[in-house]
């Protein structure tokens, strides 16, 4: 019995055929030469283009917090991931993990992958780009010895590193603040 195969295209494009797929049916109907007919069914399903969406999160943060991202507009689950840092990296819940000594500041690109096993290629990525600061490092306070009642005196401090366009504020006694650069707040007379 001769054999025909049918390429049939299934239905014009559509942009929800590429967000979700879709299931089509298909019927082959057989009739011999004595009337007799038999067919056969098959659903054909179409699978989606993988879809990553975009991500949602902080574009900065300090070295010192955590920070999570999420995804809009996927239409499946995909893999988290960082471009440019050994020492960060992303858990699946959408979460910057620093695993390592980083140098601080670094900018990494994060990415969000749908379409990883699926049956049509290729998978589609998100990208957002995040920059990770350094906090202030502050070398301890200190006062000149000994701080006597009634005599005045100041104190000092200094940073180590992490300090592009800071500003310095004091608290001491009674709610008080003062904002100074560098770090030495003005001269204090304790009276007893």
């Amino acid at each position: 019995f001769p054999v025909t195969i049918a390429t049939i295209d299934p239905l014009p494009q559509a942009p929800i055929f590429d967000d979700y797929g879709i299931a089509i049916p298909y019927t082959l109907t057989v009739e011999n030469q004595w009337g007799c007919v038999s067919s056969a069914q098959l659903v054909v399903n179409v699978n989606p283009k993988p879809k990553a969406g975009v991500i949602k999160g902080p574009s900065s943060g300090c070295n010192d917090m955590s920070y999570g991202f999420s995804v809009e507009g996927n239409n499946g689950s995909g893999t988290w991931g960082v471009i440019g840092s050994s020492s960060l990296t992303m858990d699946a819940a959408g979460h910057l993990i620093v695993t390592g000594p980083i140098t601080v500041p670094t900018t990494v690109t994060i990415t969000y992958t749908v379409g990883l096993g699926w049956a049509c290629p290729p998978v589609s990525v998100a990208t957002h780009t995040f920059t990770l600061h350094p906090i202030p490092v502050i070398a301890p306070i200190s006062v000149p010895s000994p701080a006597c009642s009634g005599l005045p005196y100041s104190l000092h401090s200094g940073l180590t590193s992490g300090c592009v366009g800071c500003t310095y504020t004091w608290t001491g006694p009674g709610g008080t603040t003062t904002t100074v650069d560098p770090l030495v707040m003005p001269p204090l007379i304790v009276t007893g």
